[in-house]
């Protein structure tokens, strides 16, 4: 084998295909001793290192190459039908050691159908002789292995795929709780493990479980006006509203509970829990506009639960101040009782304070909620998921994860306003992955 390289790139391999025995040895020597004879007549007399290539002269490389291409069809006329000469710019090893594609293994099959020869089929697709053999005695398919036969019947699997789909109960139920329901009925086959398996074959999984509020026709329309009235609105719009909500904070470990579904049934109704309210406990207020994050504020104990008097008392100073250094900033709230009270609104109205109209159960579309996990996450990382903390710890804790929060987080959040009402559109006011 020669490797000829010309100066450029592109690096051309004239080789012969491995000889096999015929009957008329005359006819095989005589081609490749010609060929080799002509080759090692035009190289350079100094020799070449042991297993490398030879090099040659641009000048000389193209001579061979013309050569080559004036004696091939002589070669391949007194050649048997099993000797083949190739000019090709893959190496030897690439080209003998590649996969075939399906099309060029259903190439050969059909040459080979139509009566061709293995050697004619290895002479027109230019592949090894090994690669026709295989290409011709194997499926253009590999079958798939049979592997272990199920160990419940598919109208077994039937009925507990019904049963599961039936309430949102059901679909809360662990494989184990499965088998215990199934085993009086099927047997000691029905077991947790072969459940599972039969449910997975069948694209279920056991999920986190999404927290949902409530909502209704009324509030799902309300939705739906909301996020068509908005989803034309750009960044410098959305960075004009002033977010604030509040998060209860106890520290540890975000509880997680799992639920029987298909990947696409993440928001099916008896797929989702609805969000509890929390007892009562310490609680933090934020706000935020653009990536500016506003005050926060650690809700005391003392302070009692957040009450119409007790937010005007609290909150509401605060949101005035910001809006009198920030003038051209809508604020945004839930409908939370102290927030909707009426007490509460005539007081942001005496005050001045410019207010967006806010759908009712739409946490989901405001970006705050995002940062309340953040500073979660940042608390168990950091203290760990089963650190207990004082008062006084704790809110330290929450003030620093909230000081930790960063402008590109806050811009991020704000980027996501365009895609949050395109899917409560989507959803016809239902529930988003937000």
């Amino acid at each position: 084998m020669w490797r000829l390289r010309s100066g450029s790139p592109a690096i051309f391999t004239v080789y012969n295909t491995r000889i096999r025995a015929s009957a008329n040895p005359y006819i095989i020597r005589c081609p490749e001793l010609t060929i080799r004879t002509i080759l090692e007549a035009s190289l350079p007399a100094s020799p070449s290192p042991p297993g490398r290539p030879k090099a040659v002269s641009s000048a000389v490389a193209m001579e061979l190459i013309q050569l080559i291409q004036l004696i091939q069809p002589i070669v391949v006329a007194m050649a048997p039908a099993d000797f083949n000469l190739i000019l090709n710019p893959l190496s030897p090893r690439a080209l003998h050691h590649r996969y075939l594609s399906r099309d060029e293994r259903l190439r050969a099959q059909t040459l080979r159908e139509t009566g061709w020869k293995l050697s004619e089929i290895q002479r027109k697709l230019g592949i090894s002789w090994n690669q026709v053999q295989y290409a011709c005695s194997h499926r253009l398919t590999p079958q798939k292995r049979s592997g272990r036969p199920p160990i419940l019947e598919e109208e077994q699997v039937d009925e507990i795929e019904l049963f599961v789909v039936s309430s949102k109960t059901n679909r809360l139920m662990s494989y184990q709780r499965l088998s215990a329901v199934f085993q009086p009925v099927m047997g000691a086959l029905a077991s947790a493990g072969a459940i599972q398996g039969a449910l997975e074959r069948r694209g279920y999984k056991r999920y986190v479980a999404r927290q949902k509020p409530p909502l209704s026709e009324k509030n799902r329309r309300l939705r739906k006006q909301f996020a068509e009235e908005h989803k034309d609105w750009t960044r410098e719009q959305w960075c004009l509203i002033l977010w604030s909500d509040e998060s209860w904070v106890t520290g540890g470990k975000h509880k997680r509970q799992w639920v029987t579904r298909r990947a696409h049934e993440e928001l099916n109704d008896t797929c989702v829990l609805v969000r509890q309210r929390r007892r009562k406990g310490w609680m933090f207020w934020g706000c935020f506009n653009g990536t500016t994050k506003g005050p926060g504020v650690f809700w005391e104990k003392e302070w009692g639960s957040i009450r119409s008097d007790t937010y005007c008392e609290r909150i509401v100073p605060i949101i005035h101040g910001w809006q009198r250094l920030n003038p051209h900033l809508s604020f945004m709230q839930d409908g939370a009782p102290g927030h909707a009270a009426a007490a509460t609104l005539a007081e942001m109205l005496e005050r001045g304070i410019v207010m967006i109209r806010w759908p009712p159960y739409s946490p989901d579309l405001n970006p705050i909620e995002t940062v309340w996990n953040i500073m979660k996450d940042y608390i168990e990382r950091k203290w760990g998921p089963d650190h207990e903390f004082t008062y006084d710890q704790l809110r330290a804790a929450v003030k620093e994860a909230w000081n930790e929060v960063t402008e590109q987080q806050l811009s991020d959040l704000i980027d996501t306003m365009p895609q949050r009402m395109q899917d409560v559109i989507d959803a016809n006011g239902g529930y988003t992955k937000w």
